[in-house]
């Protein structure tokens, strides 16, 4: 493992399979430390249910899609 992390940022609006396979594809390929910010950009339903407390990943979440 890499001692350098990675942060991968995900903006996201109401795309909760694709964000699913996005998420899924960086922990099946990513051989060095890192995390990923979902941003939720106002979602319905909110992606952050599925998301929060899975490791490595973090939620942010906006009510309004900005």
């Amino acid at each position: 493992m890499c001692s350098q992390a990675v942060t991968i940022v995900i903006p996201a609006f109401n795309q909760a399979e694709i964000t699913a396979q996005c998420i899924a594809s960086i922990r099946a390929h990513t051989h060095v430390s890192y995390r990923v910010l979902l941003v939720d950009n106002g979602s319905s339903p909110p992606l952050a249910p599925t998301y929060v407390g899975m490791e490595h990943v973090t939620v942010i979440r906006s009510e309004t899609n900005r």
